[in-house]
């Protein structure tokens, strides 16, 4: 028994040793692990479990958060690796699985600034490992985890989307994190007195360059995700409520578009932009077709029609809807589909060509 206790405290201490030689390394690999272990989970914003387990990783993230600073104050005790790794993977799974919701609900171009501010949280994390164990900046990223949860989780249980929705989400956020401040206060009072100063303007920072992405229309529009747009030369609803389109193929190695990104458009026929956009259930709202045209002696995109659509939510394949136009002329086109404040769900830009079109074909969608 004695042998394999000798063994024991002998691998452990090899193995710490090991953990402190690469400290550098492990804090950011249990991070990117983290993020990879959710990362195809996640299907619908308003799964009970998805929910579930996004709900897990903030509260044991928290609860990470409050042994850290309680270990820090009542022992002296520098965090270890272990638990430090921990509060990385529970941040790298919340990082993810937020990722995949938001990377599905809008587009690269039409939300950068937001993906940006993730991108920073994934490859910052190396730039300030030295700091990590910093009371503000765990409270930092945790907020605006919790935050970024907050907008899509908030809207689901309401049933809509908007404004007011946004600045609920905003107290609520500021709320949970006040609370867990509470709880750090009740542990390890004095090193939270003496950042508290700090962790206000990183936590107010946060909340107010999140509001000026929402409001400016840089945000994804979560919960909502697109999940079929393309251009099609007729749109007939049948009797069992589906949409039949006729239109043409795209080629072969376009196996990414469900139509063709070049348009054959003869004078006076009408074009049709359709879509079908994913709502959570009993979620309904209103979203946008905005049909633009670059103009070239402008330089830039001029709007020709901005045509809204009632949504509902419940469809697992999207509430679909369709506008149309015959005021088509040749050159680059658009059809965004987006929300009341200009937040961009999707996008689908062609080229029109003067003509009679080679061949249809017909889809149901």
């Amino acid at each position: 028994m004695m042998k394999i206790m000798v063994w024991f405290l002998t691998l452990r201490t090899r193995i710490q040793a090991i953990a402190e030689r690469h400290a550098r390394f492990i804090l950011p690999v249990a991070f990117l692990w983290g993020l990879f272990w959710d990362s195809l989970t996640l299907r619908r914003p308003d799964s009970p479990f998805e929910n579930a387990t996004v709900i897990a990783y903030l509260l044991l993230s928290a609860g990470a958060i409050v042994i850290l600073n309680l270990r820090r104050a009542r022992h002296g005790i520098d965090p270890s690796l272990l638990m430090l790794g921990f509060l990385q993977f529970a941040f790298g799974n919340l990082t993810s699985a937020l990722l995949v919701l938001y990377i599905k609900s809008g587009t690269l171009v039409g939300s950068a600034l937001f993906f940006a501010v993730f991108g920073i949280i994934l490859v910052g994390n190396e730039f300030i490992s030295d700091k990590y164990s910093r009371v503000q900046v765990h409270i930092a990223v945790w907020y605006f985890l919790i935050l970024s949860y907050f907008t899509i989780a908030i809207p689901i249980l309401a049933g809509r989307i908007g404004d007011v929705m946004y600045a609920v989400s905003i107290v609520a956020s500021i709320a949970a994190v006040s609370l867990l401040l509470a709880v750090i206060y009740a542990v390890a009072a004095r090193p939270l007195l003496e950042r508290l100063w700090h962790i206000a303007t990183a936590v107010g920072g946060i909340a107010v360059l999140m509001s000026a992405l929402y409001f400016t229309g840089n945000t994804p529009p979560a919960p909502l995700m697109l999940k079929h747009i393309g251009m099609y030369h007729s749109v007939t609803r049948t009797g069992d409520g589906n949409y039949i389109g006729t239109y043409e193929p795209a080629r072969w190695y376009q196996f990414f578009l469900n139509t063709s990104n070049a348009y054959t458009h003869a004078v006076g026929a009408s074009a049709y932009c359709a879509s079908a956009v994913f709502a959570p259930e009993r979620l309904s709202t209103l979203i946008f077709h905005r049909w633009e045209y670059y103009d070239r002696s402008q330089e830039k995109w001029v709007t020709t029609l901005r045509i809204p659509l009632g949504i509902q939510g419940g469809r697992a394949t999207g509430y679909r809807g369709y506008s149309h136009s015959a005021a088509l002329k040749p050159g680059k086109w658009r059809c965004n589909v987006e929300t009341a404040r200009g937040a961009l769900i999707g996008r689908f830009s062609f080229l029109v060509v003067a003509g009679a079109p080679a061949s249809l074909e017909e889809a149901i969608f």
